[in-house]
C-alpha cells in the first residue's frame, strides 16, 4: 500500500499537468494487463485516470493457453469551452506461457475503435488570438502486444509493450476564435506504447487486487501525411504543425481494482 501512496504523490500531479496541456486528440487505451495463467481464470479490471477517464477490461481463458479480451473506455463531455471526451472499445485474442514458476509471458492481438474530442485554451495570435483550440477524431486501430509479469505471494508487477497501427477516419481541428473545422492531413500513424504495472492483494486472498500503471504512447518520428479531401484547407505550415501535434507522446497512468473470481476448472500450475 505504501508503494501505491508513493505512486499517487509523484505521478498524479505530473499526469494532470501533461493531460491538461496536451493538444493531441489521440487518446490511447492502456495496453492490456493480464496475469491470467490457466484455463478458467477470469480477470475484471476497472481503473480511473487523472483526467477522470474510466476504463474497464475483461480477460478470460476458455482453453489452455488461450485468451479472449474486451475493453472499453469512456469520458463524457463536461463543459462547453474546455473539455476532453472519448468513447472507445477494443477486443482481442491471445495466448500465455509460463516461463518458470513465477514468470508469465502473454501475447494479445486485436482491433479497436474510438471517437474523441478536445478543447483547450487557444494560444494563437492576430485574428486567431484567444478563444479555444478544438480537435475531434474518429479512428480505428489494429494492435499486437507482449507482456511479462512476475508473480509473488502478495503482489505482482511487470511491463507491457504494444504496437498499434492507427487509421484516422476523421481528424479535424479549429483554433482561436475561428469556429470552422479543417482537416489535419494525416490518415494513419504507428504508435509505440509501453506500460509498467504493479498489483498488490487486498486481503489474504487474491480475489481483489489494487493496480497502479504508468506508461507512455509515442508515434514514429515522421507519420504519413496526405492531403485531406475537401476544400476546407489551411496553409501547409499550419497543417504540418497540427499533424505533428497529433503525433505527440501521451502519458498513460491510472489506479484501478482487479477482481479475480474463483471459477471451477481452474488448473494453474503449482508454483513451488
Amino acid at each position: 500500500m505504501k508503494s501505491i501512496t508513493t505512486y499517487l504523490a509523484i505521478c498524479a500531479p505530473l499526469a494532470v499537468s501533461l493531460l491538461a496541456t496536451s493538444c493531441t486528440v489521440y487518446t490511447p487505451m492502456q495496453p492490456t494487463v493480464s496475469t491470467v495463467g490457466a484455463k478458467g481464470e477470469l480477470e475484471l479490471t476497472g481503473s480511473i485516470q487523472p483526467n477522470t477517464r474510466l476504463e474497464s477490461t475483461v480477460i478470460y481463458s476458455p482453453l489452455p493457453n488461450t485468451l479472449v479480451m474486451a475493453a472499453g473506455s469512456f469520458r463524457p463531455k463536461i463543459g462547453d469551452t474546455t473539455y476532453s471526451a472519448t468513447r472507445q472499445w477494443e477486443a482481442g485474442l491471445g495466448s500465455y506461457v509460463h516461463l518458470g514458476p513465477r514468470w508469465l509471458l502473454t501475447g494479445i492481438a486485436g482491433y479497436g475503435n474510438a471517437t474523441t474530442s478536445k478543447s483547450i485554451p487557444g494560444v494563437g495570435i492576430g485574428m486567431y488570438g484567444g478563444g479555444y483550440d478544438r480537435y475531434k477524431a474518429t479512428y480505428s486501430k489494429v494492435f499486437g502486444q507482449l507482456s511479462l509479469a512476475h508473480q509473488l505471494e502478495q503482489q505482482s508487477f511487470g511491463v507491457v509493450y504494444r504496437l498499434a497501427r492507427v487509421q484516422y477516419e476523421q481528424l479535424d481541428y479549429s483554433f482561436g476564435l475561428n469556429s470552422d473545422y479543417a482537416a489535419i492531413p494525416m490518415q494513419k500513424a504507428l504508435r509505440h506504447e509501453a506500460l509498467a504495472f504493479y498489483r498488490t492483494k487486498l486481503g489474504q486472498q487474491d480475489r481483489w487486487q489494487l493496480q497502479a500503471t504508468l506508461g507512455l504512447s509515442g508515434a514514429t518520428p515522421q507519420p504519413t501525411v496526405e492531403a485531406p479531401d475537401g476544400p476546407n484547407r489551411n496553409d501547409n505550415y499550419t497543417e504540418q504543425r497540427e499533424a505533428r501535434n497529433a503525433s505527440r507522446a501521451v502519458l498513460m497512468t491510472s489506479l484501478g481494482v482487479v477482481f479475480r473470481p474463483h471459477l471451477p476448472h481452474k488448473t494453474r500450475p503449482v508454483q513451488p
